[in-house]
């Protein structure tokens, strides 16, 4: 499975992250050292985490202060669906692409 999210607002807009489907935890913030370093000042140093949990993605609040939310509910931990929206401090949006579709193999 290949998913991933797409910057909707803000610093992000127009950016593809793609979450790599061999790595179980990636980490959102504002930090260099984040999976995703997102530079705005509404969105914690180690904002949130996407947790990958029976080939599903979750995402996880990292105790950021100005929180995160899916779908305009601020969360803790929640399931990620197909497009749901993820806001990072009320400023970012990202929107999650969950794509079961594989590149096709060649017959060579």
């Amino acid at each position: 499975m290949v998913d991933k999210l797409i910057g909707r607002t803000g610093v992000v807009a127009g950016s593809d992250f793609l979450l790599q489907p061999e790595v179980a935890v990636i980490r959102l913030g504002s930090s260099p050292t984040n999976d995703i370093c997102i530079r705005d000042e509404a969105v914690s140093r180690v904002h949130a985490s996407i947790v990958r949990r029976n080939e599903q993605c979750w995402i996880e609040d990292a105790g950021s202060t100005n929180g995160t939310f899916v779908n305009g509910e601020r969360i803790k931990a929640e399931r990620l669906r197909h497009l749901d929206v993820v806001t990072l401090g009320r400023r970012i949006d990202l929107i999650f692409i969950e794509n079961a579709v594989r590149e096709p193999r060649s017959k060579c």
